[in-house]
């Protein structure tokens, strides 16, 4: 979700029917800048609508988020539901990063080792810190372990972090 856009989707719940029960979004953040962010749904027939505005996410701090989704019986507010959790991520506005970094440390790494390798980058241009995290290259044996061990994060972030299967059939050879 990118802080500043329209926040639009309908939840159907066949056991949890919007005219009997309301569903409810709360958002919460590790960072002690983010405000908890709590939405209410609406009722659209059966189904639950959730609708923020882009005035109201533009005040959205970026970083991840605790999203857990619950339901609130109407008629007594005594029974109350979780329906959905998961990690949610409100990225910045897009608009006012003309330089927004989208890539991951792990690629951001990789980049760096691999343009240092390639002679793009001289080994002084190459010490540096992303998030806290620093960087010194000694020989071209270290940089090419390091950019192996950048090269398999990167590969887990793109399979959504599964490893993937390597199959293998040994034939006789005639």
């Amino acid at each position: 979700m990118q802080s500043g856009m329209t926040l639009r989707f309908d939840r159907a719940l066949p056991d949890f029917p919007a005219d009997e029960w309301t569903l409810h979004y709360a958002f919460r953040s590790h960072s002690a800048s983010a405000a908890p962010i709590n939405i209410q749904a609406t009722a659209d027939g059966t189904d639950h609508e959730i609708s923020e505005t882009a005035a109201t996410t533009a005040d959205w701090v970026s970083g991840d988020y605790l999203m857990l989704g619950y339901v609130v019986d109407i008629a007594t507010t005594l029974e109350k539901h979780e329906v959905y959790r998961s990690v949610f991520k409100v990225l910045p506005k897009f608009d006012d990063n003309p330089t927004l970094e989208w890539r991951s440390y792990a690629q951001q790494m990789l980049d760096k080792i691999e343009s240092v390798l390639s002679g793009r980058l001289s080994r002084d241009d190459a010490s540096y810190s992303i998030n806290g995290r620093s960087f010194t290259p000694k020989s071209d044996a270290d940089l090419i372990f390091i950019r192996n061990y950048f090269k398999t994060e990167v590969s887990r972030e793109d399979n959504g972090g599964r490893r993937r299967k390597i199959l293998t059939r040994f034939v006789n050879p005639r």
